[in-house]
């Protein structure tokens, strides 16, 4: 009965290893080159929609485009803990829900004076 109770155990270890190898290697280089990859295709929309419009120099699509490249450079760095500890600081800290954590992106739209520019932008932030 030892023996084969010893056999489980060894047998879980292994599938619980596998699982982080497999979640903490190829599925998390997978994740990431995804979510790079959509904000690539995010970013490159907002651009030609800022091109055909001539809005390319405005405060507002430069600052959406940082937003969205820093949100590209820093992708690899994200992961759930991340994420769960960066809400409960901001939650602590700044005492706000997160439906007032938008704010920023009224802050960027502030001064475009295109509403279908304005909410391009909102919509890709």
């Amino acid at each position: 009965m030892n023996s084969a109770l010893y056999a489980d155990f060894l047998c879980l270890l292994v599938a619980i290893g596998l699982f982080v190898i497999l979640f903490y290697g190829p599925w998390q280089h997978l994740v990431v080159d995804s979510t790079r990859q959509q904000l690539f295709e995010i970013r490159d929309k907002l651009f030609d929609r800022a091109a055909a419009g001539g809005r390319l120099d405005s405060q507002a699509h430069r600052l959406a485009r940082e937003v969205i490249n820093a949100q590209i450079r820093y992708a690899h760095e994200l992961n759930l803990p991340h994420i769960v500890l960066t809400m409960l600081v901001f939650l602590t800290k700044y005492q706000r829900s997160l439906k007032t954590a938008g704010g920023f992106v009224d802050r960027i739209v502030a001064d475009e004076t295109n509403e279908a520019f304005k909410e391009e932008i909102k919509a890709a932030l």
